[in-house]
């Protein structure tokens, strides 16, 4: 998205991609805080890593189109990208800072 905004359902997809969280339906009702949550936390990447995911994981580019807007190879993109999940995942830490499960 041209104004560096992402959908709730993509940055939750990413959350659920990344291990840090389960849908739950009361979970579900987190998406805005979740949201808000992955966009400070992209913030906080180095700017490299924060367009390989916010290009590929939440704007739903291909690998090809990404790696080419970064003027890098697929193989390159694939592996900051990779880099850049660890990174991510690390800074997110556990679900249960920003998920809370009423029981």
């Amino acid at each position: 998205m041209a104004d560096g905004s992402t959908g709730e359902d993509s940055c939750v997809m990413l959350l659920e991609m990344l291990g840090t969280a389960s849908v739950t339906p009361s979970r579900q009702a987190a998406r805005t805080e979740a949201s808000e949550i992955v966009e400070k936390t992209l913030a906080q990447l180095p700017a490299d890593y924060r367009d390989a995911v916010r290009m590929y994981d939440l704007e739903n580019r291909s690998a090809a189109d990404t790696a080419a807007a970064m003027h890098r190879s697929v193989g390159a993109f694939h592996m900051l990208r990779s880099r850049a999940h660890v990174r991510l995942k690390s800074l997110l830490g556990s679900a249960s800072q920003f998920f809370t499960d009423p029981g």
